[in-house]
């Protein structure tokens, strides 16, 4: 109250200029890198296509030369053709591997519900190799949050890694089943591989992690890592269990839908 015994009051006066002009800033730098994302993945997507086109030629003429001439080669020269078609299959799985990473990153599909069950089974019927391969399924018919996309390249690489990091001689034996954890679902993919040592089963989900105990199978590094990302976007987790030479047990967690 003033002296005249009026009860007075203040005016604060904030100048929001600065605060606009930074928004708007942030607003316009965020589009300009949505553009410039989606103009890197189409170009990524282009050159990946003009760099395959003749790796599969590549590919072709070997097999040409390998199944017209394979017999009249000395052992040599066919030991270089092999190696050829090796490297040249290497490097296209490589960039395929690398799309699908790339494509998992910046994936923002709406999530949905799922039958896990179903998911696994439908995986197994659709690759070939899986599809002649042991696997005991025994998973629940609950149903998950996630990506469709995301999750069946999840389920893939998961059994695909279970039939091949076994030791030569052994019949792969594969389990998957599943179990409700307080309103999340875990998956489990279990094989007779040759294992993961203790301090190999953290880094083993890293981008290019090439264990020295796995440079005899065929892979890139990035199998493991496209699972890993694709279920934390999903807010799912992954992890793993495992021995040496007494095979691993792989898991991925989602919210149950």
């Amino acid at each position: 109250m003033n002296a005249s015994g009026v009860e007075g009051f203040s005016v604060v006066v904030t100048d929001l200029t600065e605060r606009k002009q930074s928004e708007s800033a942030l607003r316009k730098t965020s589009e300009e890198l949505l553009e410039k994302n989606a103009a890197l993945e189409a170009f990524s997507h282009t050159i990946s296509h003009d760099i395959r086109a003749p790796l599969r030629a590549m590919q072709g003429f070997v097999q040409i030369l390998l199944e017209d001439y394979g017999g009249k080669l000395e052992p040599e020269a066919k030991s270089y053709l092999d190696r050829i078609e090796s490297s040249a299959t290497r490097l296209d799985r490589l960039i395929h591997d690398v799309l699908a990473y790339s494509k998992l990153s910046h994936d923002q599909n709406e999530v949905a519900a799922f039958d896990l069950d179903h998911m696994v089974r439908e995986t197994v019927e659709t690759y070939p190799n899986l599809r002649d391969a042991h696997i005991e399924i025994a998973t629940s018919s609950a149903q998950v949050k996630g990506h469709k996309v995301a999750l069946g390249q999840c389920v893939s690489n998961l059994l695909g890694n279970a039939l091949k990091f076994v030791p030569p001689g052994r019949v792969p034996q594969v389990k998957v089943w599943s179990q409700t954890i307080k309103r999340r679902l875990r998956l489990w993919v279990q094989d007779n591989g040759i294992g993961i040592l203790p301090e190999d089963q953290v880094r083993i989900f890293d981008v290019f992690s090439r264990l020295d105990t796995a440079q005899a199978y065929e892979g890139t590094g990035l199998g493991l890592s496209m699972v890993k990302n694709a279920v934390e976007k999903m807010g799912g987790q992954v992890g793993v269990e495992s021995e040496i030479g007494q095979g691993s047990r792989f898991w991925i967690e989602l919210a149950c839908a």
